[in-house]
């Protein structure tokens, strides 16, 4: 009798380990995927990891919580030609999974770059070699190593990070504190950009290990999702559009992106 009890009691603490783990993701985290197609259960999206696990479904992180500006000037048109897989190719990667790539138009001049949210600057400016990869140990020109190139993060509060990326120019000293809005950089092509743009991102930064990321320059942190005041050029209102949702294509036809600075 009491072998049938404890392995009821065995039988029911399993049944409510395996719903905890499939209720928080971890049951299904590495559940193959197709990158070109959403098969992914709800709340999940298709992430590449390495080699050996070449896509899974994981759960989309929770997304940042508040709305950050913009990171060119209202005045300045820019195409997003990367994005969210919503939309098809994609940025992959757990580390860039909801970062955009906002490009200025081929007749513009090469665009300010401004802080999205107050913070801590750290400046990584010492990278302007075009073409330079992530392996530092085959004699890269590059002495910081990193696909970014000359890139800021700016960590905000909560322990999330903003990271702007391939800048030509950085305007700012190391942990300098900016306010949303200030000046801190000009888009650029260094590192591996193939051509002029921003790569911009949101991550999450945990606190055990938030300064080693941000003494490295080729680690960012988990990418979350993020929302910004935009107006499409083919549309009358602005509206605030997650890095989720945002519209891409990897041309610059029309529509294009303006940023809105003032509050929803």
């Amino acid at each position: 009798m009491k072998k049938k009890i404890y392995f009821l009691v065995f039988l029911v603490l399993l049944i409510g380990t395996l719903f905890i783990l499939l209720k928080s993701g971890r049951g299904i985290k590495e559940v193959p995927c197709n990158y070109s197609q959403n098969n992914c259960p709800r709340g999940f999206t298709c992430s590449v990891l390495t080699a050996e696990h070449p896509s899974r479904c994981i759960k989309i992180p929770e997304a940042k919580d508040f709305l950050i500006r913009f990171p060119f000037s209202p005045d300045h048109p820019v195409k997003c030609q990367q994005g969210n897989r919503v939309w098809g190719r994609s940025h992959h990667h757990d580390n860039i999974l909801f970062a955009v790539d906002l490009h200025s138009l081929p007749n513009e001049s090469a665009g300010n770059i401004f802080a999205a949210a107050d913070g801590i600057a750290h400046v990584f400016d010492d990278c302007s070699f075009r073409g330079s990869s992530h392996d530092v140990k085959n004699d890269n020109p590059c002495p910081n190593g990193t696909g970014y190139g000359n890139h800021v993060r700016i960590l905000h509060q909560d322990g999330y990070m903003t990271l702007y990326a391939h800048l030509s120019k950085v305007l700012i000293k190391h942990k300098a504190k900016v306010k949303a809005g200030d000046l801190i950089g000009v888009e650029g092509a260094s590192g591996r950009a193939g051509i002029r743009h921003l790569h911009f991102g949101v991550h999450k930064l945990h606190a055990s290990i938030r300064d080693k990321i941000l003494a490295q320059p080729g680690w960012t942190g988990q990418s979350v999702p993020f929302s910004m005041k935009i107006k499409y050029s083919d549309r009358t209102e602005p509206e605030v559009i997650s890095s989720e949702n945002i519209r891409w294509e990897d041309t610059f036809d029309s529509p294009y992106i303006y940023g809105i600075w003032d509050t929803p």
